[in-house]
C-alpha cells in the first residue's frame, strides 16, 4: 500500500459498479450511442483517497497506476495530426522513462471535452442506438481491455503479423491520461489493483451499431476480431484513489493489460467521478487519453 498518513484527505463519492450477472448489459455495451447513456448500475458510495495526502508513492507493477511530471510542452490537441505528430513521440519516451519499456506504440486517442449532463440532454430524445457525438468523462467503472479483448485490440490497430512481432515476450497495454487544463469536475479515480480480484471482472464485449457514424470512433477498426472490456462487481476491499485538481504539468499511467503472470499488476479499474461539490458553473473537464502498446526486452 501507498505510504500512509495520519489524517489523509477522502472525499464520498458515488460510483457505478455492474449489475449483478452484467444485467442489461451482459450481451455487450454500445459506446458512443444513446444506449450507453441510459445504463443502470450497482451505484454504491465509497470513499476516494487523494493521493496528494499520501506521499504520492504509488508503483505500477504494485498498484496498477502512477502519477508521473509532464515534461513537454505541446498543445494544440485539437488537431489529430499535429497530436498525432508531436504528442505520440512524447508519450513513448515517458513510457520509455517510467515503465523502462525498450519500446512503444500510440494506437489511439481521444480529447474528452464535453459534460455527461450536456450528453444526458442530447440523448434524452434519441433511440437507442442514435449516436451522441460529445466526448465526456466516463462515470462507468471498468478497465478498457479484458486480457482476451487486448491481444484482439492491438491486432485490430496493427495487423496480425505486427501483433505477434509486439506480443513476443512481456508486453502490455498502457493508458497515458493527461488534463489539458486543471481537473475542477469529474476528476478520474483508479482503484489500487491489489485490492481487485479476478472474480470482481467480468468481460463485457464492446460493440458497435451496424450504421454507427460517431467520428470520435472512427479510428477503432471495424474488424476487430475481440473488443472486450472489464467491468467491475462491488467489493468493499477495493481502495480508491484520485489527484485532487490535476494539472497539464502532471500525467497519470493506467495499466490496461500486462502479459506478465508473476504477481505484479495486471489490470487497473478506473472511473471518472462526480465531485459532491461540482456545479454547472465550473469548467468542463478537458483531457486527453492515449491508449498505447508497450513491450519490454529481457523479460
Amino acid at each position: 500500500m501507498a505510504a500512509a498518513i495520519a489524517n489523509p484527505s477522502v472525499v464520498r463519492a458515488n460510483l457505478n459498479y455492474l449489475l449483478p450477472g452484467g444485467g442489461a448489459d451482459a450481451d455487450g455495451f454500445y459506446p458512443g450511442t444513446a444506449s450507453n447513456l441510459r445504463r443502470k448500475f450497482d451505484v454504491r458510495e465509497v470513499p476516494i483517497t487523494d493521493v496528494r495526502s499520501v506521499n504520492d508513492t504509488f508503483d505500477i507493477d504494485k498498484h496498477g497506476f502512477k502519477f508521473v511530471p509532464r515534461e513537454g510542452k505541446f498543445n494544440e490537441f485539437d488537431n489529430k495530426e499535429q497530436t498525432a505528430q508531436h504528442w505520440y513521440p512524447e508519450v513513448i519516451e515517458l513510457l520509455k522513462k517510467h515503465l523502462g519499456a525498450a519500446d512503444a506504440k500510440p494506437l489511439l486517442h481521444f480529447v474528452r471535452n464535453e459534460t455527461v449532463e450536456s450528453a444526458l440532454a442530447d440523448a434524452a430524445t434519441m433511440a437507442d442506438h442514435d449516436t451522441v457525438t460529445k466526448m465526456v468523462p466516463f462515470r462507468v467503472i471498468h478497465v478498457d481491455n479484458s486480457y482476451d479483448g487486448s491481444y484482439g485490440f492491438l491486432e485490430g490497430f496493427v495487423g496480425s503479423e505486427e501483433a505477434e512481432k509486439w506480443s513476443k515476450g512481456r508486453w502490455g497495454i498502457v493508458n497515458v491520461w493527461y488534463p489539458l487544463k486543471t481537473v475542477e469536475r469529474d476528476p478520474l479515480a483508479v482503484c489500487d489493483a491489489s485490492s481487485v480480484r479476478e472474480e470482481d471482472l467480468y468481460p463485457l464485449a464492446i460493440r458497435r451499431p451496424a450504421d454507427a457514424v460517431n467520428e470520435n470512433f472512427t479510428n477503432t477498426p471495424k474488424n476487430m476480431k475481440a473488443n472486450e472490456s472489464w467491468h467491475v462487481y462491488y467489493n468493499d476491499e477495493h481502495r480508491w484513489y484520485y489527484k485532487s485538481k490535476m494539472t497539464p504539468e502532471e500525467a497519470l499511467l493506467i495499466r490496461i493489460y500486462d502479459s506478465e503472470k508473476d504477481g505484479r499488476a495486471r489490470r487497473c479499474p478506473h472511473t471518472a467521478f462526480e465531485l459532491a461539490d461540482q456545479d454547472a458553473q465550473m469548467p468542463n473537464r478537458t483531457s486527453i487519453e492515449t491508449r498505447c502498446v508497450v513491450r519490454w526486452d529481457d523479460e
